[in-house]
């Protein structure tokens, strides 16, 4: 009898003690893993940052300059943008109709670093002629180019009979370059 008082004792001290304490135990020990891997993936992430900062100030700066023209051209070029729209619409099969071109203000660089003075941006007005589907390629072709563009507005327009694919789309695009 005096054994089964002690393990009732013993059952009841477990279930008021020990197992409110063990709940505590095991909820502490997950935010401590959950802080745990957040440590780690931002100890991760600043490794990575540094590897970068090391990799960029190990380059010359000419070698930083000759990358970022590929997409950020040195100077304007408007012939040389306009060679590529026109080249970009027969490749899709549209037919260029009219083109436009508007200088817009030039943005002062942010930086003090001396690779540019600032970026310009010619802004492009092009009336294309051609297929729904054709245009999409254009665009498409236009968002993949290497060179920086932003499209700033669109209209499509019916310039046929119902039933036929045959659009006059105006466009207008932004073509950015470096100002030395």
């Amino acid at each position: 009898m005096f054994s089964a008082v002690l393990l009732l004792a013993v059952m009841v001290v477990y279930v008021k003690m020990i197992s409110p304490a063990n709940s505590a135990i095991q909820k502490l020990r997950g935010e401590i893993q959950a802080r745990e891997e957040l440590l780690n993936k931002q100890t991760q992430a600043v490794s990575q940052i540094q590897n970068l900062i090391s990799q960029l100030q190990n380059q010359n700066i000419s070698q930083f300059q000759e990358q970022i023209s590929l997409v950020l051209p040195i100077n304007e070029s408007v012939p040389q943008v306009l060679n590529q729209y026109q080249l970009i619409a027969q490749a899709s099969g549209l037919s260029v109709q009219s083109v436009g071109v508007d200088y817009l203000a030039i943005t002062p660089a942010a930086s003090d670093v001396n690779i540019a003075k600032g970026v310009g941006i010619d802004r492009f007005k092009l009336k294309i002629l051609g297929s729904y589907e054709a245009m999409k390629t254009f665009l498409q072709a236009i968002e993949t180019n290497v060179r920086l563009t932003d499209l700033v507005s669109f209209k499509i327009s019916r310039t046929a009979q119902p039933g036929q694919n045959l659009y006059l789309n105006e466009i207008v695009v932004d073509s950015y370059y470096q100002t030395k």
